[in-house]
């Protein structure tokens, strides 16, 4: 019991104060055990900062410069396809990123029916986004069938299935607040839900969960997410951070772009599947020391940053390919 409670003192430090960078005013490089953590370079902060730089991302057979947000060139990395006269070319290479996402999530086990939701901004707009209609499942949902909601909850445009309200809450609170995070995704998995019931969240006993526990702050329960005034409270809860465990609820990930967000989730829900299996084994979890713990989460904020050898969010265009092997690639329709 002592070792778990040493877990949670470290995890709720770096809820509360995750980065050196807060310690030090002049954001001077802090360096840990051997790995140096720069402020301006390593902290989710830092991460939303020089959001025009564009990024290479490899793709089968050519190299594409793609920019934090959808362009239409990044249409590219999709299956080909006829792109309708009804839509602008970047708001429709959102629209396939984003049906792309809600594929992948079927593909990967992490739907709950239709009550779930992935979302993206729509390019141009700040107080516009994207979001599944509600009566499609996962696996059913393509570039144009996706809703167009405004800031007050209203569907501009969409199919004829309404909107889960609770979609609107806890999507909208990121995109009228945080304009710089353009994809927001939500989850109920099996795991992530499973972790989120348990008082102390994410244990700090994997690599997993260590490297991502800098990245990660907590929501605390407050009913079905149906209410405008829980809003403000998620925006505070989320921070400069990119996942948010939602207690005795799920999980959420944000991201500037589409890759980013799945990335993100994807690690939380391999870090709680990680931690459940643990559990459920019944045995005594090996114990790491705090300066091993604190080392790692740094090393955590380092790799997956701008920057880092494995940024969150180069995967996409393999996950895309993903797609096409299993035969779900008929989303930019």
């Amino acid at each position: 019991m002592a070792e778990r409670a040493s877990g949670i003192e470290l995890r709720d430090r770096f809820q509360t104060d995750p980065l050196p960078c807060a310690l030090h005013s002049n954001r001077e490089s802090v360096t840990g055990a051997g790995q140096g953590f720069n402020c301006d370079r390593d902290s989710p902060g830092a991460h939303s900062e020089d959001r025009a730089r564009s990024t290479q991302r490899r793709t089968t057979g050519a190299t594409m410069t793609m920019t934090t947000t959808a362009t239409a060139s990044d249409l590219d990395l999709h299956p080909a396809h006829r792109v309708p006269n009804a839509f602008p070319p970047d708001e429709w290479a959102v629209r396939c990123d984003l049906a792309a996402a809600y594929r992948l999530c079927a593909l990967y086990g992490w739907t709950d029916l239709n009550n779930t939701h992935i979302s993206a901004r729509v390019p141009g707009t700040d107080d516009e986004f994207l979001l599944n209609p509600f009566g499609l499942f996962f696996e059913e949902i393509t570039a144009s069938s996706l809703l167009r909601v405004d800031r007050h909850g209203n569907v501009v445009s969409g199919s004829d299935f309404g909107m889960n309200k609770a979609g609107f809450i806890i999507h909208g609170a990121i995109h009228l607040n945080l304009p710089h995070l353009h994809y927001v995704m939500h989850t109920h998995s099996r795991y992530g839900v499973a972790v989120s019931m348990q008082r102390e969240g994410l244990l700090p006993n994997s690599q997993k969960a260590l490297t991502i526990l800098g990245w990660t702050a907590y929501h605390d329960y407050e009913g079905t997410a149906t209410e405008a005034d829980e809003q403000p409270r998620i925006v505070r809860d989320l921070g400069d951070r990119r996942l948010l465990i939602l207690r005795n609820h799920g999980l959420l990930s944000v991201g500037e772009t589409m890759g980013e967000a799945f990335v993100w989730i994807y690690r939380l829900e391999t870090a709680c599947r990680h931690q459940i299996d643990a559990l459920a084994g019944g045995a005594a979890l090996q114990p790491l020391s705090p300066e091993t713990r604190e080392r790692t989460i740094r090393q955590g904020l380092a790799m997956y940053g701008r920057g880092g050898f494995i940024e969150a969010g180069k995967e996409w265009p393999a996950l895309l390919r993903q797609l096409a092997r299993a035969g779900m690639d008929d989303y930019c329709n």
